[in-house]
Order: structure tokens, then sequence, then C-alpha cells
């Protein structure tokens, strides 16, 4: 992962995504995607659903719930699908509906939710930094991704290592 993130497509800060999420376990996941929609939430109109998204990560017994988070926040977004595109909100909306199909992943009910959902969360982030021109939140996304893909990477180079270890 070379460069900046930023300048990434979406398909590959998608893979990137994959890489981090299939690395940790779906509760890491959610409280890692809530954290970056937080990154981002001062920038953006409050909204009620936001306040329940803070209630619920705050309760992990109800993490079940997030699917009628998602639902909640999908009705916001379809009315913000038309006149929100320009200034990022569409985008934050989608990015909150991942965080809520995540925590929903993080819950102890069986059957996950959209697995892939929280795969889009560097992609969103990435392009609600590029629609506000942020440079600086940029920036910042890039250090704490590649932070987490290169321990992730130093995790699996030593577990390789130690493979081949075993097998002399």
């Amino acid at each position: 992962m070379s460069g900046m993130l930023a300048s990434k497509s979406k398909e590959e800060l998608f893979q990137i995504g994959e890489s981090i999420c299939v690395s940790h376990d779906d509760r890491w996941v959610a409280l890692w995607a809530y954290n970056i929609h937080l990154l981002f939430r001062p920038r953006f109109r409050d909204r009620e659903v936001w306040s329940s998204l803070d209630d619920l990560i705050r309760k992990e017994w109800d993490w079940h719930l997030g699917k009628e988070l998602f639902n909640a926040i999908r009705q916001e977004t379809l009315a913000a699908e038309k006149t929100a595109q320009e200034t990022g909100e569409y985008t934050f909306l989608l990015l909150g509906e991942a965080v809520a199909k995540s925590i929903s992943n993080g819950s102890w009910s069986p059957g996950l939710y959209d697995v892939d959902a929280p795969y889009s969360i560097p992609a969103l982030a990435f392009d609600l930094a590029r629609t506000l021109a942020d440079a600086k939140l940029s920036e910042r996304l890039h250090y704490q991704i590649m932070a987490i893909s290169q321990h992730e990477q130093t995790k699996k180079e030593e577990a390789n290592k130690r493979r081949l270890r075993i097998r002399r």
C-alpha cells in the first residue's frame, strides 16, 4: 500500500477495507467503523439516528438491534439521496448505514447482516474527506488505515515465519 490512500480507487479501498475486516472479529470492526463515523460527525447535521447509534454502540447486549437502526438510517438516506449528494450528507448517511450493519454483525445473534458492508468504510471515508476538501482529515485517515494494514501485514509475516520454522 504505497502512496496516499486518498488517491486509490474505490475498488482498491474496498479491498483494503476487506483486508482489515477479515483480520479482525466483528465486534472490533463495529467499533472501528463507529470511530471512523465519529471523525466526520461534527461536520454534518445532527440527527436523531446518530443519538440512537451512540446509545446502541454503548450497549453491546442490544447490538442485534443494528438491523433496525440501519432501517431508520436508510429512510433518511433515501430522503437525502437527491438533495444532499454534493454536500457529502448522502455519503455520510451511507457510512452510517455501514456502521449499523457492522454493529448488527458484531451482535451475539445468529446470522450476519450484509457481511461485506464494513469493507466499504475506507472508500466512504475518503470520499467524504474529498467532498469536504479536508486534506488534514484525509491524511489522518491515511495514517490510521495504513497503521492497521501494516500491523496486519506484520502479523501475517510473523505467522508465516513461525510456520516455516515448525516445518524445519
